[in-house]
This record gives structure tokens, sequence and C-alpha cells, in this order.
């Protein structure tokens, strides 16, 4: 016959202080100590949480920012000149069929894909100043994001932001994104 104190079990009542300190101290708390202590571990998770995302999250916020500030720039007095020389060849040649601007094109040194692109633009958005030249500064703008894309995936993270604003702040950039000409 196996006694109580064989197995590890001890009779109800019959317990050593050493269990009974062990019992004690895999009580519950009280809910008001529960309830700060919760709060605090949830706010610990929370902060792991988002200090994870934020590695993720600052390079896409710092991208959208520097691609707003060269917006901005470009978008800033756009419409406020009369359209100059070249400018109004693009319109004219633009304002053409694309197969007579293709012919006019081929006699130029100029490629005609931008012509393209702008004979149809002007057909959606019209003629002034500033409808002209904003196919430019949607190219300009593009071309800041793709210079941070393929900056990035050369040299690295900081090289493709760094490249990014240096462009997206580059005054001969700017000035000719406000241009309805292909230099961009």
């Amino acid at each position: 016959m196996t006694g109580a104190s064989d197995t590890g079990a001890e009779p109800a009542g019959t317990q050593s202080p050493e269990r009974l300190g062990s019992l004690r101290s895999q009580r519950k708390p009280n809910a008001r100590r529960s309830a700060s202590a919760s709060g605090a571990g949830t706010f610990a998770l929370l902060t792991r949480y988002f200090n994870k995302r934020a590695a993720t999250w600052v390079p896409y916020g710092l991208m959208l920012a520097v691609t707003l500030l060269s917006y901005g720039l470009r978008l800033y007095r756009l419409g406020d000149q009369a359209i100059w020389w070249d400018e109004g060849h693009a319109v004219w040649v633009a304002r053409q069929s694309l197969a007579q601007g293709t012919d006019i094109t081929a006699r130029d040194v100029h490629p005609p894909l931008y012509l393209w692109m702008l004979h149809g633009w002007l057909r959606l958005v019209g003629e002034s100043e500033f409808a002209v030249r904003y196919l430019s500064l949607i190219a300009g703008v593009a071309t800041v994001a793709l210079t941070a894309v393929v900056a990035r995936r050369l040299l690295g993270r900081q090289a493709g932001m760094l490249a990014a604003l240096l462009i997206a702040l580059s005054r001969f950039h700017i000035w000719w994104s406000q241009e309805a000409r292909m230099y961009v």
C-alpha cells in the first residue's frame, strides 16, 4: 500500500510551506493590478510592433515627401511664362495628325514619342501654357521616383533617397520639367 507521501500528493490541509508559497505566487493578481500590468504589456507590444514597422514605413514616407516636394517645385509658376519658340514648335507638331507629326519629326533630330504623347495630351486637357507644360511636369516627377528606385537597387536605400532628393532639388531638372519639350 502506497502512502500519500510516496506519490507526492499530500492530503488537503497538510501542504508543506514551500508548496503553499509556490501556490501563492501562481495566484492571479487582483483586477486593479492586472489592468495596469496588462496595459504596460500591451504598450510594450505595440511599441515593439510599430518600431519594427517604422523601419519599413519611414523610407516610403520619406520617398513620398521627396516626390511631393519635387511636384511642388515643378508646379510653382508652371504657366506664368509665355510659350517660347521650341515649345510653340512642339505644340504645332502635336496639333498635326500622328502621321504628319511623324513625318515632320523624321526630318528633325528629336524622336517622335514625346510629340505623340503631347498630341494625345492636348486633346485631353487643352492648349494653355499650364496644360501644355504639365505633361513634362509628370515626366519630371516620375524621373525623380525612378531615380530613387534605380539608385536604391544599385547602391542601397540611403543612396536611393539621396539621389531622389538631389534630382528633386536640381534647378536644371526643375527647369526642364517646366518646358513643353522632350528634355526630361
